[in-house]
């Protein structure tokens, strides 16, 4: 499919849309009215509250795993990742392929293996130990479940964007 007739597709899609203006404005006082509502501690300083991050476990069988690395399952827990941590991995991967992405995306994430903390030099480690199968699957659940998008989203939603 050519560029032009992709932009055509697209711009077609969002003039179907209606955008509100006043979106921001609302957003904005959504946020003023949640931060009013701050409870304090006994020194007045606010308590912040825990942000929800969507999770997901995935099983990686020792077949995903560099030979002889483990010789049972065990349970990896990925975190949906902070903006931040977003923007670090972005960086890492500039100009490279989805799938790469999906695959670092998926290593930030990590956070628990069988219920327990990991550090990062012990995700690097897990990491290694790990077979593309082990690498991909991480990277995939991380994409379903923790993106915000779900299979080939993120591939459409890059190629939606609207120049101009």
């Amino acid at each position: 499919m050519s560029k032009s007739k992709r932009k055509k597709e697209s711009i077609a899609k969002s003039e179907d849309l209606k955008f509100d203006p006043g979106l921001w404005a609302k957003f904005e006082e959504k946020m003023s009215v949640s931060m009013a509502d701050q409870r304090t501690d006994a020194k007045g300083v606010p308590i912040v509250p825990e942000v929800r991050r969507t999770k997901v476990s995935v099983v990686i069988r020792p077949e995903q795993c560099a030979l002889g690395a483990f010789d049972e399952p065990f349970k990896v827990t990925l975190h949906e990742l902070t903006p931040a941590e977003e923007l670090e991995v972005l960086k890492r991967v500039q100009g490279a392929s989805e799938m790469a992405l999906a695959v670092e995306l998926g290593k930030a994430a990590i956070r628990l293996m069988n219920g327990v903390f990991l550090h990062p030099d012990q995700v690097d480690t897990l990491w290694e130990n790990l077979n593309m199968a082990g690498r991909l699957a991480l990277g995939m659940a991380f994409m379903d479940n923790c993106s915000g998008l779900g299979g080939d989203s993120l591939v459409k939603s890059l190629k939606s964007a609207e120049l101009g």
